[in-house]
C-alpha cells in the first residue's frame, strides 16, 4: 500500500514538518535566551558584576536586541501577511489568475518576496542570536 494518497500529501507532510520544526525554533530561541539572562544572574550574582564583564553584558545585550528586532521584524511580517490577505480578499480576479498560471507565479507565492526573505531573516536570528549570546556567556565564566 502506498504511503501516500496523492502528490498533494508529500507537499502537506513537508510544509506540515516545516510548521513544526520553525515553531519549535521560535521556542527554544526564546527558552535558551531567558536562561542565558537567568544564567547570568546565578553566577555573576548582581547588575554591577554582570555589568563589569564585558562578555557577560554582551551576552544580555545580544539578547535585549534579539527581542527588539524579533519583535519589530514579528511585527512588518504580520502587517504584510495582512495586507497579503486584504489584497486576496479584495480582488479574488487577480488572486485567482496569479494561482493558475505558473509560468509568472513567483516561487514564494502566495506570499510576496518581503514575507518571505523577512521571515528567512528571523529564522537565522533566531538561530545565531542565542548561539553567540550562549558563547559570550560561556567565555564571560573563563574570561575577564
Amino acid at each position: 500500500m502506498a504511503r501516500f494518497k496523492s502528490i498533494d500529501d508529500p507537499f502537506k507532510e513537508v510544509n506540515e514538518y516545516y510548521k513544526v520544526w520553525t515553531g519549535m525554533l521560535t521556542n527554544r530561541s526564546i527558552e535558551l535566551s531567558f536562561a542565558i539572562i537567568a544564567a547570568n544572574w546565578a553566577v555573576h550574582g548582581n547588575a554591577n558584576a554582570i555589568l563589569s564583564n564585558g562578555w557577560s553584558k554582551s551576552s544580555i545585550i545580544i539578547i535585549l536586541l534579539f527581542f527588539g528586532v524579533n519583535l519589530i521584524v514579528s511585527y512588518i511580517i504580520g502587517e504584510l501577511l495582512r495586507i497579503r490577505c486584504s489584497d486576496a480578499a479584495s480582488n479574488r480576479a487577480k488572486w485567482e489568475k496569479e494561482y493558475q498560471d505558473e509560468m509568472i507565479r513567483p516561487p514564494y507565492w502566495p506570499f510576496t518576496k518581503s514575507i518571505t526573505y523577512l521571515g528567512l531573516f528571523l529564522r537565522v536570528l533566531k538561530l545565531l542570536a542565542p548561539s553567540i549570546a550562549s558563547i559570550c556567556f560561556l567565555l564571560s565564566l573563563f574570561l575577564n
